[in-house]
């Protein structure tokens, strides 16, 4: 059984012989129809319903657009086509260019491209399907209706101006001309067409105005021209206008030398100073100056300066730079020829430096108004420091600042409290900038010693000294926070006026110029982590004496002597003190052993060892003795004579030379050596150290040059060194260096060393 198909063509009814119906294979049929005649007639009118209503299964495309696209194309789009039962496969484009006869072009994607040279454009689309039952059956679907544009004729835009190419030293040429704009597009670089010679025509895009092109032959020709974007906005690429050829010809004329003395120098954060001396040359006028410079790994760019140095940006880690000057030609007629170019010179980015703040920052007090501050020194690798800047607060007033190139500074302290800070204003090296205020350090106060009472010195006693001298003696005075330095002895003798002496012991000796001395005595002292001069204290009680005739006067203690002992001590002895009517209780020794100050200690003995300071210890002693007639005052008679000694360094003694060992008999070894010698040292024997196999190392003295062994092993070892006592040195015997050991078989008489 047959039926319909919309398009007037006929598709076969699967028919099942068991079933009373049959199912219509066709998409139109919409469902099974009866093998009576009454289905028949009822799929016919079916058929003839849908043949009066024209439908067609796929419709047109929509949205369909057409736009120019430069000036012999368009672009023909649409929205993508989609119908149920059935798979788009493609699509139908019809176009008509001008008055031409209508083309078509079967295409897959919703866009096409049509050619566009004649004044009016039009265009139509039509799907192309397959059904799903029945795959490899292509069928067209609905045209849609025609659209057309007519053409946009668009001038480009203009070339660039003020075009000039020069030669740059001997293989080079500059190309240089103004930056292009244009109402309506955006300009995205330039394309430079150039000819070197007579080689073929070459291609460059550059996004600066500026290029640097090489130039081998004898004759240079370029062209530019802008490219852009669309009108429209789109960001396609268009080029515009070329301009017109600009040529030069090779120059072989004598270079003026390169600028001397070029200098590079960064400049703040974000710059770098290029400098050089001004260039003259005899024939010539040199009109300015061409610098090539590349910032990091961006080309390289020119900049053109008519004095001696430019600034130029300076953003990545490395700047380098060359420089050039044009002149005129060496006829006097115009022209810029440009001379020989400079070496490169680069330089590093120099990075902002982490300055810390001053270390130490201290604060003292200095008398009662004043305070001291003290820093360290702030050295920083590729800095320079200027100055300081000093911040600080008296009391709880408002901070004040204070610019200072040392590392301290006095200021006025009037308050109870003081508050300071210091900061560093510093300069990188190589870097041309103003200088920068690093970091504060951290505030420091202090609180105001105020001055406190000190006690005058107690148990002062005024006692006669042999004939002629009166001794004061004190205690020494302490006190909490305060440093007691010396101290100060005022005194009158009975002529003239009060004197004053000062000294650091604690008692002193006056002399008697009349029967009786008058005497008081005073503390200079310093208060702890105060800087001031020494204050001087309360005074004692004034005491005196009187002036006793003595009868009995004992002679200074005799036979003084000084000598070294041991390697850092000296002995001094003296003879025992003794007079008729006196009592003689103790000793007092006067020593310098540090070339600075006297030294006074008491003993009972009758000598005294002193410590080496330096290499000079020089020494005296005198008696401290009672009289008979008067058991309570105690007297210290005159000193003995000053003495002194050197110290003496520990000599080197060498050990024997010639040591030989000889077997004489059997079982006996004799060990002979020459004598040694040396000056301020006494050898007083010889010290024999020998090891026998079997027994280990044995020693034996002897005052004799040689020394004989029972030889009753297999092997022997033995050396031998001096023993000795320096000159003028209380010391213990010595062991100067031994020999080097020798060594005998018992089987040989030979000597193996």
């Amino acid at each position: 059984m047959l039926c319909p198909q919309l398009h007037t063509q006929a598709h076969i009814m699967f028919v099942d012989p068991n079933a009373s119906s049959s199912v219509c294979g066709h998409r139109g049929c919409f469902g099974a129809i009866s093998t009576t005649t009454a289905a028949m007639v009822s799929c016919m009118r079916l058929f003839n319903r849908l043949q009066t209503q024209k439908e067609t299964p796929v419709p047109p495309p929509h949205n369909i657009q057409l736009c120019q696209v430069g000036n012999n194309g368009a672009n023909l789009t649409w929205d993508v086509v989609t119908s149920s039962g059935v798979e788009v496969v493609g699509y139908r484009v019809y176009f008509q260019d001008g008055k031409k006869k209508w083309k078509r072009f079967e295409i897959r994607k919703p866009l096409f491209f049509l050619p566009f040279k004649q004044e009016v454009l039009k265009g139509s689309i039509s799907a192309i399907y397959t059904p799903l039952f029945k795959k490899g059956t292509v069928f067209e679907g609905g045209r849609s209706e025609p659209i057309a544009i007519q053409k946009t004729h668009r001038k480009k835009i203009p070339p660039p101006q003020n075009i000039q190419l020069q030669q740059v030293g001997d293989k080079q040429a500059r190309l240089s001309w103004n930056e292009v704009t244009y109402p309506g597009v955006t300009v995205l670089g330039y394309l430079v067409v150039y000819k070197d010679g007579n080689s073929k025509w070459k291609r460059h895009r550059s996004t600066a105005c500026e290029v640097v092109l090489p130039f081998e032959n004898e004759m240079f020709v370029a062209q530019v021209a802008a490219i852009h974007t669309n009108f429209n906005g789109h960001r396609k690429k268009v080029l515009g206008e070329r301009s017109k050829s600009i040529s030069i010809q090779k120059s072989h004329q004598n270079k003026i030398p390169p600028p001397q003395i070029v200098q590079l120098q960064q400049f703040g954060d974000k710059q770098a100073r290029l400098s050089w001396k001004e260039v003259t040359y005899p024939g010539v006028t040199v009109l300015g100056y061409l610098i090539f410079y590349k910032d990091g790994n961006l080309e390289w760019k020119s900049h053109i300066s008519t004095a001696c140095e430019v600034v130029l940006p300076f953003e990545n880690e490395m700047f380098v730079a060359q420089v050039t000057a044009f002149h005129t030609a060496f006829n006097g007629q115009g022209g810029k020829i440009l001379g020989e170019r400079s070496n490169s010179i680069s330089i590093p980015k120099v990075n902002r430096k982490y300055v810390p703040p001053p270390q130490n920052v201290q604060l003292q007090q200095v008398g009662d108004e004043w305070v001291r501050i003290t820093w360290n020194k702030v050295t920083v690798p590729e800095v320079n420091v200027m100055s300081y800047r000093v911040y600080y607060a008296d009391g709880s007033g408002n901070f004040i600042h204070y610019d200072t190139t040392k590392n301290q500074i006095e200021i006025r302290f009037i308050s109870n409290t003081f508050s300071a800070t210091v900061a560093t204003w510093y300069k990188r090296t190589n870097v041309i900038e103003e200088q920068m205020l690093g970091r504060r350090a951290s505030i420091v106060r202090i609180r105001k010693i105020h001055r406190q009472y000190v006690p005058p010195p107690q148990n002062v006693q005024l006692r006669q000294r042999g004939d002629n001298l009166a001794q004061l003696s004190w205690d020494e005075v302490t006190t909490p926070g305060v440093t007691v330095l010396s101290y100060l002895v005022s005194y009158y003798h009975g002529s003239g006026h009060w004197m004053n002496y000062e000294t650091r012991q604690r008692e002193v000796n006056i002399t008697f110029v009349t029967n009786t001395i008058w005497a008081s005595v005073a503390a200079y002292y310093k208060r702890i982590n105060v800087l001031e001069n020494k204050i001087l204290g309360k005074r004692s009680i004034t005491v005196s004496v009187h002036k006793a005739k003595l009868t009995h006067i004992p002679p200074p203690p005799q036979n003084v002597q000084l000598q070294q002992r041991g390697d850092n001590l000296a002995r001094l002895s003296w003879n025992e003190v003794t007079a008729p009517g006196v009592t003689v209780l103790s000793y007092l020794v006067y020593y310098n052993n540090d070339r600075k100050h006297w030294k006074e200690e008491e003993t009972t003995a009758l000598e005294f060892n002193i410590e080496f300071v330096e290499n000079y210890i020089w020494a005296s002693v005198a008696a401290y003795y009672r009289l008979t007639s008067d058991p309570k005052n105690k007297i210290l008679g005159n000193r003995s004579i000053t003495v002194s000694v050197r110290k003496v360094k520990p000599p080197y003694v060498p050990p024997p030379q010639n040591v030989q060992l000889d077997q004489v008999e059997d079982k006996l070894v004799r060990l002979t050596w020459n004598e040694v010698t040396v000056p301020e040292v006494t050898v007083s024997g010889y010290l024999v150290r020998y090891y026998l196999d079997g027994k280990g190392w044995i020693e034996w003295e002897t005052n004799e040059l040689e020394y004989y062994i029972k030889f009753d092993a297999n092997y022997l070892w033995a050396s031998v060194g001096a023993q000795y006592k320096r000159t003028d040195v209380i010391e213990d015997i010595k062991l100067g260096n031994m020999s080097d050991p020798l060594l005998i078989q018992n089987s040989h008489l030979r000597c193996v060393k």
